[in-house]
């Protein structure tokens, strides 16, 4: 482990929560320095609590959102922000365990900015499968597919009715004019056998689609087609593989995780079984996303890749352009990145996009850095 943790730069501080009955261990490992070790004095039980009401807080919009998330900040990163400024930290790999998993660490606030503000933050699921040295796809060819009519499934013997997302195709389009060499798949056309047969040349999978993750088993979790058909993540492990992925995207799904958590392991799930596949790295959310929001964030993350930033650098690009307005950095202009007005339905709206319900709940899971 520590031949492997050297190769990931001396900024770059691997942080590992680790959540006891009677506390929380949080460890940093720092290439060239001893591992560092703080106990918090919380229960498991009151962790989860605040937990819970973070992410209600988060997927409520609630304009009261910041005080939960000082208090989660004071409780997960204060005690170790000392030791990540004397260690130059300028980067964090972030490897959850249990319900911590459910916390976007970028929207933990610290009293004047959000975390996503001071760092870029990458997720690990494992760091023995996580390949290390640097991405060498400079030009990346993107295979973009959309599904923008309402679908209705049976899983397990339950019907589940997803939305129409009239975003989607806007999403991939822009994608298209910001990535020329990407090749788009709409509804039908977004199938299996396109899938497999463009696949192969793609470095870059977009996917703008409800994928669904079934609180404590990924196994049961899917990725909806635009043809109406299912992928799920156990068949993507046995029989789908990425030989020049990067990244995987899937920018419109959600995790059932309702009023309860779980431990967490449907949502490193798609994440894991991408990597098991051969990609890099894959970018979720962590809860169901407004669909404009959705696409202004995804237009600034390309729009940064496009400047030459890595992953993780491009999503903390996009989301501080969300934060504070400034598209600059991320190759565009505001009215360049949001949704045009004459389109129907979710107004989305610039002030509203600072929440960190828009910005947040997207993790990068694998090798962003």
């Amino acid at each position: 482990m520590q031949t492997r943790r050297q190769k990931l730069g001396k900024n770059v501080a691997l942080f590992y929560p680790l959540v006891l009955d009677d506390r929380l261990e949080l460890v940093i490992l720092v290439r060239d320095r001893p591992p560092v070790r703080k106990p918090v004095a919380i229960s498991a039980k009151q962790l989860e609590t605040e937990i819970q009401t973070f992410r209600q807080q988060l997927e409520g919009r609630s304009p009261q959102i910041q005080q939960s998330a000082q208090k989660l900040y004071q409780i997960l990163f204060q005690p170790i922000e000392t030791d990540l400024k004397a260690a130059g930290v300028d980067t964090i790999v972030y490897a959850p365990d249990s319900f911590m998993r459910y916390v976007p660490l970028a929207a933990l606030h610290d009293g004047t900015q959000w975390l996503a503000e001071r760092y870029p933050i990458n997720y690990l699921t494992a760091l023995a499968l996580t390949p290390l040295d640097p991405d060498q796809n400079s030009q990346p060819r993107v295979l973009a597919a959309a599904l923008t009519r309402e679908q209705q499934i049976t899983l397990l013997g339950k019907t589940h009715r997803f939305s129409a997302l009239q975003f989607t195709q806007p999403e991939i389009n822009n994608l298209s004019k910001i990535l020329p060499n990407t090749t788009t798949l709409v509804d039908q056309t977004f199938n299996r056998a396109n899938l497999t047969k463009n696949l192969p040349q793609s470095t870059i999978l977009h996917l703008a689609t409800h994928g669904m993750f079934v609180l404590g088993s990924p196994d049961q979790s899917i990725i909806l087609l635009g043809d109406g058909s299912t992928i799920s993540l156990r068949e993507i492990e046995q029989q789908w593989k990425f030989p020049n992925l990067s990244l995987v995207v899937l920018s419109a799904c959600e995790t059932a995780i309702g009023g309860k958590l779980g431990n967490g392991i449907e949502i490193l799930g798609f994440g894991y079984q991408m990597q098991r596949a051969g990609s890099r790295a894959s970018l979720s959310s962590l809860w169901k996303v407004n669909d404009g929001g959705t696409q202004v964030l995804m237009n600034a993350f390309y729009g940064a890749l496009k400047q030459g930033m890595t992953k993780a650098k491009a999503m903390q690009a996009a989301q501080k352009a969300l934060i504070t307005g400034d598209y600059t950095t991320v190759g565009g202009k505001r009215s360049d990145l949001m949704p045009s007005s004459a389109q129907a339905g979710q107004s989305v709206t610039e002030d509203k996009l600072t929440h960190p319900h828009y910005w947040a709940p997207f993790i990068l899971v694998g090798n962003g850095l």
